[in-house]
């Protein structure tokens, strides 16, 4: 009887996440760091365009597959980037950024000051083009 209510505590604490021996999930971290917010940037610089990104990207086809939850979400995408993340671009590689970038500039269904936010957050996160008065400026 003992060893049933042992296992059943150790059971119940391991799905209520309670501290137990090695259950718990560590929260993701760079560099011994928690990354919990949006301007923790790899690079340590703040990228401005993050969050209008994630928006321009939410509302285009890419928010379908990118996002958790939906009947459309793809595990593979996810893994790339999560825009329910708070830190969304945290895991993508600078190949995928590139990717990125270039899928949006050909979307014709994007308007061009939505893909200049995108254009402009690579950027930033790429070559620390941070500056929000050397971006392009689309014409109406």
């Amino acid at each position: 009887m003992l060893f049933f209510v042992t296992v059943l505590v150790a059971a119940i604490s391991t799905l209520a996440g309670i501290d137990g021996p090695g259950y718990r999930l560590s929260p993701p971290t760079r560099a011994g760091r928690m990354i919990t917010q949006a301007s923790d940037q790899p690079t340590g610089t703040h990228n401005p365009w993050a969050e209008p990104a994630r928006d321009v990207l939410a509302n285009a086809k890419c928010g379908s597959c990118h996002r958790p939850g939906l009947p459309t979400s793809n595990p593979r995408a996810l893994a790339i980037f999560n825009l329910h993340d708070p830190v969304w671009y945290a895991p993508m590689t600078d190949e995928q950024l590139l990717s990125l970038r270039r899928r949006i500039e050909h979307n014709s269904e994007i308007e061009a000051k939505d893909q200049n936010s995108v254009v402009a957050f690579v950027a930033c996160k790429l070559e620390g083009a941070c500056d929000p008065e050397g971006t392009k400026e689309s014409t109406p």
